[in-house]
């Protein structure tokens, strides 16, 4: 049997580590009722660092082993100093394992809480191929015509929402570098990032880059978006934990150019499966683009 707990009494607490009085007492029932649930189970699994809170907590009242599955590089870079803190003592409080989704994950974590290599399995995210196999017989040129890009264009393809953290800035500064280059930004801005969309656009029109920049938005159907383009470019500037667009790109058989940090370098070997650059170097980007383009063999 699994049962599993809405965590929506969870949307007060900000990611800076705030809580209101509301959300405290939203909480302290949620995790009365995680270990009143938690009794009848043999363990307690967390998908989310916020369920993890509840996690921990519930596991301890219950008496019961809690498995965090980790998705994320527990550092400063992506979270507050009170929500590090938060991270750290109910971890150790009551999380029994933890399952990373990668060895950068999993350094960040047992950094930050003295949990031994014992306790923390790397298990990398699966994606399935199923929707890339499914458009083999698919032109390249229909693919584009549904997304309404040139269909001889050299198109290089974004793929995560609008965030600075994500480095969409790079890869404009990069297209600024190369005139025949096109990009396809996929993604829309989210938790309050509308600024940064704001500044990409800008940007886009101050270069005269307006013909050559798509934005097409959030899509659902991203296997699709990844075959129409002819390179998938990963520009995150603080260290991801994983990276599924370089997986989601190796998929659709394009070849992918990615930051040098974080969980990317499990993936990508430079020069085998795909090229590495370091993270924010626009120029670096620009050149390795450039040879992507020049040389067939690299494709």
């Amino acid at each position: 049997r699994v049962d599993v707990v809405e965590q929506g009494a969870l949307a007060g607490v900000r990611k800076q580590g705030g809580v209101s009085l509301g959300a405290l007492r939203q909480l302290t029932r949620l995790v009365r009722d995680v270990a009143r649930r938690a009794r009848r189970a043999e363990v307690i699994y967390a998908n989310t660092q916020r369920a993890m809170v509840v996690a921990a907590l519930a596991g301890r009242l219950a008496r019961k082993p809690v498995v965090w599955h980790l998705r994320d590089i527990v550092s400063d870079d992506h979270f507050g100093s009170k929500q590090l803190l938060a991270i750290k003592y109910c971890a150790r409080l009551g999380v029994t394992r933890v399952i990373a989704n990668s060895d950068a994950s999993a350094q960040a974590f047992r950094a930050l809480t003295g949990f031994t290599p014992q306790h923390v399995d790397v298990v990398f995210n699966g994606i399935s191929a199923e929707p890339f196999d499914a458009l083999d017989g698919v032109g390249q040129a229909a693919l584009r015509a549904r997304f309404g890009l040139p269909e001889h264009a050299w198109l290089v393809g974004s793929f995560s929402r609008l965030a600075h953290w994500k480095g969409q800035h790079v890869l404009l500064e990069a297209a600024a570098r190369q005139p025949d280059m096109h990009v396809v930004l996929v993604g829309a801005p989210l938790f309050g990032e509308d600024e940064y969309a704001a500044q990409l656009h800008e940007y886009v029109a101050r270069h005269g880059m307006d013909e050559r920049v798509h934005f097409v938005g959030f899509q659902r159907d991203i296997a699709a978006c990844m075959k129409a383009v002819d390179v998938v470019a990963h520009t995150s500037i603080t260290p991801e934990p994983f990276g599924r667009v370089i997986v989601e790109g190796m998929l659709a058989r394009r070849p992918v150019v990615a930051a040098r940090a974080g969980g990317v370098i499990e993936i990508v070997e430079h020069g085998d499966n795909g090229l590495l650059c370091e993270p924010g170097d626009a120029r670096a980007l620009a050149d390795a683009l450039a040879a992507l383009r020049s040389d067939a063999r690299l494709r």
